[in-house]
């Protein structure tokens, strides 16, 4: 009988150590796969809207807003919200991973209260939630998830496109591939997050020539040196 009640309490503590392996194991995981293609990260940002036509928008910041656990939209600030720059959620940095052509993720420092977290922070790239049917796709921030690069044009936050649609014409490839800069961004209401439950204001990308959600707003994103 005791021989059993050792060898229980021994295969108990195997496999809770195990566990706690696979759980930092896991957790490691998450954190290489969000950083393994960052080389260089920026100094600390803010992030605001440009929109002469819409008063209303007119240099808001945008901040992370929750969507979800450990998911975040890129909100407009609002009466409930104002902008604080000291605070996490209007912080942001461009984590570069081409040097050659500028191109980098835009990414938020995620700060683990909890007393347990194997790290204090973790960076989140941003990346886009596209939906079925949809041709908004409300911007979003989460780890592990594949970053959508982008670049500055000046401080104005654009997409690069490889090749300019204009030339391409059935059976023929283009000869000489361009590429362009885009601003599509635009401000809209519209469920985010897992599940699509959370109702905010926020940045999206327009993927075609007009918005399909008549809440949209056309605006430029720009970023702002953190004083």
């Amino acid at each position: 009988m005791q021989s059993t009640q050792a060898y229980s309490t021994l295969s108990f503590a195997f496999f809770s150590i195990a566990s706690t392996l696979l759980t930092a194991f896991a957790l490691w995981s998450v954190v290489v796969s969000a950083t393994e293609v960052v080389d260089k990260s920026s100094d600390p940002f803010h992030l605001k809207i440009q929109s002469p036509s819409e008063a209303n928008l007119n240099n808001k910041y945008l901040f992370a807003c929750h969507v979800g656990a450990d998911i975040r939209g890129l909100c407009v600030e609002n009466n409930n919200t104002r902008f604080q720059k000291n605070e996490p959620a209007w912080i942001f940095y461009f984590q570069q991973n081409d040097t050659a052509k500028e191109l980098g993720a835009v990414s938020w420092n995620m700060l683990l209260k909890s007393s347990d977290a194997i790290w204090p922070s973790l960076m989140m790239p941003m990346s886009f939630q596209f939906v079925d049917e949809k041709n908004v796709a409300p911007a979003y921030f989460k780890a592990a998830e594949a970053e959508h690069r982008i670049k500055w044009n000046g401080n104005e936050m654009v997409v690069p496109t490889a090749t300019d649609a204009d030339c391409i014409q059935a059976g023929f490839e283009p000869s000489n591939k361009t590429e362009r800069n885009a601003s599509k961004w635009c401000v809209c209401w519209s469920y985010l997050g897992a599940g699509q439950v959370y109702f905010r204001r926020a940045i999206s990308w327009v993927l075609g020539s007009q918005p399909d959600n008549d809440s949209c707003d056309a605006v430029t994103v720009v970023k702002e040196k953190k004083a």
